[in-house]
């Protein structure tokens, strides 16, 4: 069975996970989007990604800054749920 806050908690980790490893995945997803659509501003995401995915991997406090913020986001989507009576 489930917890009352199994969603949030869901949330959160996915959040640290892709904090930590999907920054890059992501960037290849734009890279490929563009290649396939030809839209300009596609490539603009791709860059970006690319950017955040490099320096965020290089950064000392990656693993900190992924932590707080996946709690961050169960924090708020827990205080969320009981605000509104689900979650």
């Amino acid at each position: 069975m489930l917890t009352k806050y199994s969603k949030a908690l869901i949330a959160g980790v996915l959040l640290a996970l892709w904090l930590s490893f999907g920054l890059d995945a992501t960037a290849m997803f734009f890279y490929e989007l563009y290649h396939l659509s030809g839209v300009e501003f596609v490539y603009w995401g791709y860059s970006a990604f690319k950017v955040a995915g490099y320096y965020y991997g290089a950064w000392p406090l990656q693993a900190f800054a992924s932590a707080a913020a996946g709690t961050l986001l169960f924090l708020l989507l827990a205080w969320r749920g009981r605000r509104v009576g689900n979650t």
